[in-house]
């Protein structure tokens, strides 16, 4: 957990910096929280189960962009969030997740509510040391992906902190990751992780 911390303090740090400096006023950087429902699916070994916590989650936002329709927006982003991961009812601990994702929003209208979907691609990353009682087990992964989202985001009266509330959906492509035995690295399971991530978060403008 103080690993997500650390990453994520930086990467907020990062993407205020681009705000700050960004020559477009229809820039916008929001942060907030993230939680998921997790698949797992592996082979050979069945009976995997995986449960996110509430993590960080912070994103750029550009819209008016040239030469594109004024409803569409460039957004990246990052999260950061622990998994809980389970075999047969048992605990056998928990690991990081780190997600990186790049699309576009479509926005159905300019008024104070304003709902969206998106699509995109994410780089997720996944660490961790796990232990099932009988074997400590390290696990790794990471992969490309697609994602596909929806939300809405509400304008709040202009202030000098916070300029709307965004509410909204992201379901990610499942990215790979191998359990491995600590000595001798043998290979335990092939396995995927996929998500539904749902997010609240609030934005400013700049």
């Amino acid at each position: 957990m103080k690993n997500i911390v650390r990453s994520f303090a930086v990467a907020v740090l990062v993407m205020v910096s681009l705000g700050t400096f960004a020559q477009s006023p229809s820039s916008k950087f929001e942060v907030g929280v993230v939680s998921n429902n997790s698949s797992v699916s592996s082979s050979p070994v069945s009976g995997f189960s995986a449960n996110g916590n509430v993590g960080f989650a912070a994103k750029f936002v550009v819209s008016n962009i040239p030469n594109l329709h004024e409803n569409i927006e460039g957004v990246v982003g990052m999260s950061f969030q622990s998994v809980d991961l389970g075999l047969a009812g048992r605990d056998l601990g928990e690991i990081d997740s780190k997600s990186f994702t790049g699309g576009v929003r479509y926005r159905f209208t300019n008024d104070q509510f304003q709902p969206y979907v998106g699509a995109g691609v994410h780089y997720t990353s996944l660490n961790g040391n796990l232990a099932n009682n009988t074997v400590d087990v390290k696990q790794k992964g990471s992969g490309f992906g697609t994602y596909i989202e929806a939300g809405i985001r509400g304008e709040l009266p202009k202030n000098e902190f916070v300029d709307y509330v965004n509410v909204g959906v992201q379901h990610f492509s499942k990215t790979p990751f191998v359990l491995e035995t600590s000595v001798g690295s043998a290979k335990i399971s092939d396995m995927n992780l996929g998500a539904t991530r749902f997010s609240i978060s609030i934005g400013k403008s700049f």
